[in-house]
């Protein structure tokens, strides 16, 4: 049987964690516009490089190509964070000083990571809800909705292996020490193989089977599907079902390679030594 006391006090924590992020955020306000400000721009200098070999989007053909582009950057904002601010986490503790974040949410490195996670991605939904009605106030890009009841779910599922993945590169950064190549190296290897701008079943062979092994693919495929109605890999029924367990598995899999890691490094003396 679960213990539900254990669980009660598991959300506790990660509530604590991610509620401590949203305050020593609150003491510099202009990091969240400076985000806005960079995703406004970097979204911005992508789409005008992008729409130049583009037809144009007051037909739907070009629509559906600029809508699968902005969909494409929503999908590399998250595993930006993903990536940079979970992957990065126990390295940015360590530097600005291990007892302030003890202090302020006395939890374990898990739960600070989580906790760190689920406020990233919060940021990271409410710079979305922002910038997508900029998008189309500010370029004229129509953005498609098909079922928004789907697009939640699973841009959900997608959050889930996000955090699954940033716990798992959380922990080869407590071995790695210095990460930050191998950070920008995964970010455009995952930005190709998860063929995160182009629907995957547009591509050829063997391309088309090598991204389908990617589990990242099918977050971004579902999406995509949700949104504007590209085809999916498989049959949507199941390539759902298929996103949920890879996104669960990914997830427990890095709580999993956490601990066994933090175990090894604690047996060493090393666990805070960057």
């Amino acid at each position: 049987m679960p213990n539900i006391k254990l669980l009660k006090y598991l959300a506790m924590d990660l509530l604590a964690s991610s509620w401590k992020n949203w305050k020593i955020m609150a003491r510099y306000p202009e990091w969240l516009l400076s985000e806005l400000i960079d995703s406004i721009l970097y979204l911005t200098m992508f789409l005008i490089g992008a729409m130049i070999f583009l037809p144009n989007f007051s037909n739907l053909q070009g629509t559906l190509a600029v809508n699968s582009l902005v969909w494409g950057f929503v999908f590399m904002v998250n595993f930006g964070y993903a990536i940079w601010n979970l992957g990065f986490s126990l390295q940015g503790e360590n530097r600005t000083g291990t007892l302030e974040q003890v202090f302020l949410t006395p939890t374990s490195r898990l739960a600070f990571i989580v906790g760190t996670g689920l406020q990233s991605f919060v940021t990271g939904a409410l710079l979305i809800t922002i910038l997508l009605p900029l998008i189309n106030l500010l370029m004229g890009i129509p953005i498609i909705v098909q079922d928004v009841a789907l697009l939640m779910v699973s841009y959900s599922i997608m959050i889930i292996m996000m955090l699954g993945f940033g716990i798992i590169f959380a922990s080869l950064i407590l071995l790695l020490r210095t990460p930050e190549g191998i950070g920008s190296l995964t970010y455009f290897l995952v930005m190709i193989l998860a063929s995160v701008f182009v629907p995957a079943t547009t591509l050829q062979e063997p391309l088309r089977t090598i991204v389908s092994l990617f589990p990242l693919t099918y977050p971004i495929d579902m999406i995509r599907y949700s949104a504007i109605g590209t085809p999916t890999l498989f049959e949507p029924i199941f390539e759902f079902v298929l996103t949920g367990m890879i996104s669960v598995g990914i997830f427990f899999f890095g709580l999993f390679i956490f601990r066994l890691i933090e175990i090894r490094l604690k047996r060493g003396g090393s666990l805070v030594a960057f």
